[in-house]
Formats: C-alpha cells, structure tokens, sequence
C-alpha cells in the first residue's frame, strides 16, 4: 500500500467498510512487528471473526468467585515475558487465550483480561460492547451453528433456514463468511 498509488488504508476507509478499527488493532497484534504483514480484505475478515469470537468468550465469563493471587501472578508474569520478548504481541494474545481456557475463578480472569488490555488496548471489557449471556447459552448457539453448517454441507437449505430463525427468535444475529458463521446477540 502506498499513499502515492493511492490504496493507503485509513481508519476511515475502515469504518465504511464496516470494520471496527479495533479488528485492524487485532490483526496487527497476530503477528511479530519485525514480520511483515500481508494485508487482504479476506485476512481482515479472519480477524473480525477472531475477535467477535474474543468478545463473546469473554462476554460468557461470570465475575464470581474469589481472585486467586497465584495464578494471577503466574499468567501475568508469563504475559510481560512474552511481550516483552522484543514486543511478541502475538505470543501475548496466545497467553490470553491461555486464561480463557485456564481453571480459574472468573474473577480473576477478568482480572487478568484487564491487566493484559492495558498493553494490547483491544476493548475486551468495554461495557457498551459486552454482551451478558450464559456458558450455557453460548454452547447452544455454537451447537446449532455447526449443526447449521451440517444442514448447507449436505445441501438441506430448509433445515439451515430453520436454525437461523430459531436463532433470530433468540436474539441472536449470524453473519456468514468464507471464514464460517460468527454471531451477535441483540
């Protein structure tokens, strides 16, 4: 991209394109600053499916139980080694996705997603953007998803159908993408 041939990508190309400038942010932090980054409009949407998949992960998370300093310590301490090994923002994100599946009260990790948005400065908590609903809920909308992508494999369109309406009914909006399906509740 170069401003000369006119292709330069700006915040505000962005935002008519519908991104959120902060799925950019993502794509950026996925790989090493010295590496050099391959844009396309097909990567982009691998990061917003990433990051709205982030989003939604961390919006299940119930803030219960009580902060446990250990593991706390140890998953900070692991963060600040890994960005600070010349700036590895991608090995950060990899220990973010590491509290997420780690055994921890949620307390602590959203403790530690606070802590480590400090650095990475992707919103992961902002509370205009978190959505409130249950693992539970979360489960059984994957679950209908993937039987969704079952139903159009084989060609079932009204089977597909159907499970998009059931969703909708819920609240909950699909987007489908080369990527697969990424979803919203409203």
């Amino acid at each position: 991209m170069s401003k000369s041939k006119g292709n330069i990508l700006t915040v505000s190309v962005l935002k008519e394109k519908g991104y959120d400038p902060l799925v950019y942010r993502m794509f950026c932090l996925q790989s090493h600053y010295r590496k050099p980054l391959e844009f396309t409009w097909e990567t982009l949407d691998n990061s917003k499916a990433a990051y709205e998949r982030l989003k939604n992960r961390i919006a299940a998370i119930a803030d219960e139980g009580e902060l446990e300093a250990e593991k706390f310590d140890a998953y900070k301490t692991k963060f600040i080694e890994n960005v600070g090994n010349d700036l590895n923002t991608s090995l950060g994100l990899t220990v973010l996705y590491d509290v997420l599946k780690a055994d921890m009260s949620g307390k602590t990790k959203l403790a530690l997603i606070a802590d480590f948005d400090r650095v990475l400065s992707l919103g992961l908590l902002d509370e205009g953007e978190k959505e409130e609903h249950s693992d539970e809920f979360t489960e059984y909308v994957e679950k209908l998803i993937a039987e969704r992508a079952e139903a159009k494999k084989a060609k079932n369109w009204a089977r597909a159908d159907e499970i998009r309406a059931e969703l909708a009914e819920k609240g909950v909006t699909l987007k489908d993408s080369k990527e697969g399906t990424t979803w919203t509740k409203a």
